[in-house]
């Protein structure tokens, strides 16, 4: 453990999420129940840190908390969980790549609404009314 008593507070600093994360994560089963002190404050382990660094760093890569939570309850068994990690793996990174592919349409619809908003409104300033049918 480190020098100091790894509280809620210091383990969200270091692990770069709110101490509300650190809670959430604990109610969803991400994390285990920590140690208290006498005084009722959550007392954390470096192991806690890493696995909340390795939840955030899968979230990064796409996927979700249910699938980490099925990752982090495979751990340990073998083979199988390569491969399972590996075939979720591909379907996050399928769906990356469909979201990927689908971001040049949404843009330009997003531009086109834009550019209509802003033509309604410069109608509207010269006393038409806006309307958003």
């Amino acid at each position: 453990m480190n020098e100091k008593p790894l509280l809620i507070g210091r383990l969200a600093k270091l692990s770069g999420v709110r101490p509300d994360t650190i809670r959430f994560y604990e109610r969803s089963g991400l994390l285990p129940k920590p140690q208290r002190l006498a005084s009722g404050y959550r007392i954390y382990d470096d192991a806690a840190l890493k696995q909340v660094r390795f939840i955030r760093k899968a979230q990064a890569l796409g996927f979700s908390l249910d699938e980490i939570q099925r990752i982090m309850s495979l751990r340990g068994q073998g083979k199988e969980t390569c491969r399972c990690v590996i075939s979720m793996a591909e379907a996050t990174l399928g769906e990356t790549e469909t979201k990927l592919k689908e971001l040049p349409q949404i843009q330009r619809h997003a531009g086109d609404q834009l550019d209509t908003m802003e033509t309604e409104t410069a109608w509207s300033d010269r006393g038409r009314v806006l309307r958003f049918d």
